[in-house]
């Protein structure tokens, strides 16, 4: 049976500037800075109530340290068929077969409530096409400093997003900011 209440949203952190990636790293970790508090945000968004999962690409795994994420189901991309995702990680070829088995698939008893994509580039790209598994939810940290970067957030249609809300960090250098997709008749 298919969740019909299932929130497919997209965790991102960004600089000002548009990169989300810088050598393998985010870009201000590149240069030694850390973004405080986010990281608890971030476990706590995608943990949820327990029954959530995460979808990275394989390099975006890679960079937390090759290892499952504890307190939600961990899912990586990865097109190479000689892939070996580690222990408590679910590869799968493509974003679609992904999503479509999470729809109906349970953890602990329960239905997943949300699947939060997580990167990189190519992963953020699938969930924001138009088509069934689109997301529908879109959290950005976003930093008041420009980085250098190599790779950038895949550029979208605005238009079609309203900003739900807007916290500030002044004291941290960052906001958090909150989209939906504005459904389109």
């Amino acid at each position: 049976m298919s969740n019909n209440n299932l929130i497919i949203g997209i965790l991102v952190a960004i600089t000002k500037n548009g990169w989300i990636g810088m050598c393998g790293k985010l870009p201000w970790e590149y240069v030694g800075k850390k973004l405080d508090g986010d990281l608890p945000r971030f476990k706590q968004t995608t943990i949820g109530a327990g029954s959530n999962a995460i979808i990275f690409g394989r390099k975006t795994l890679e960079s937390f340290g090759k290892q499952a994420l504890p307190g939600r189901l961990n899912i990586v991309l990865s097109r190479d068929p000689d892939y070996i995702a580690p222990k408590d990680v679910t590869r799968y070829f493509s974003y679609d077969d992904a999503i479509d088995t999470l729809k109906h698939q349970r953890i602990n008893g329960h239905a997943i409530e949300e699947i939060w994509i997580c990167g990189g580039k190519t992963v953020y790209e699938e969930a924001l096409r138009p088509g069934r598994n689109r997301a529908t939810v879109i959290i950005k940290t976003v930093t008041h400093d420009d980085y250098e970067g190599d790779v950038a957030f895949p550029n979208y249609d605005i238009a079609n997003w309203q900003t739900e809300n807007i916290q500030k960090f002044d004291d941290k250098g960052y906001d958090v900011i909150t989209q939906s997709l504005i459904r389109l008749s």
